[in-house]
């Protein structure tokens, strides 16, 4: 039996029927008039990443970005996420918009693995800096504790 199953009954005739135990997605959000929205989900990293690009892209579909735009943005998270070693089996994601630029925090990282994840080779001889660098503007790095990746859109540039 896949460890990832646990019988339960199912309805009243006792016959038993596997169901997956599914760990919880925590969403939270946050929106004050005239300062933009922010949306952070902590949840799982395996089997999970699928979650982060729904989330990223019905948040940037409230931005009106177009399809190739939220696209690199998902595409973006997905190679951070995949590349960059995290601290645990959990991730946040969290995605805050202001007038002028969405701004997606990706966390938390093992201590001292973003500035090697960021060197690193990922695709036809491209460092993971550089797939970054043509999918977004912006890339900082906030170490200490608790290492999170920043990653920034302008979105004057988007909608021009």
């Amino acid at each position: 039996m896949d460890p990832g199953y646990e019988p339960r009954l199912a309805g009243t005739s006792g016959r038993v029927a596997l169901q997956p135990q599914i760990e919880p997605v925590v969403v939270e959000s946050d929106s004050e008039a005239g300062s933009g929205n922010a949306v952070s989900v902590v949840m799982p990293v395996e089997g999970y990443l699928d979650v982060a690009r729904l989330v990223t892209g019905g948040f940037a579909s409230q931005l009106s970005l177009g399809f190739e735009t939220v696209d690199d943005i998902q595409l973006a998270i997905g190679l951070a996420l995949h590349t960059i070693p995290l601290a645990g089996s959990r991730v946040t994601v969290a995605l805050a918009s202001r007038l002028d630029s969405l701004t997606i925090a990706l966390g938390t990282f093992e201590e001292g693995s973003i500035g090697p994840g960021l060197r690193a080779i990922v695709r036809q001889g491209l460092s993971l800096e550089a797939m970054l660098g043509r999918l977004v503007d912006d890339v900082e790095v906030l170490d200490g504790s608790s290492p999170e990746l920043i990653l920034r859109k302008r979105l004057q540039a988007v909608q021009a």
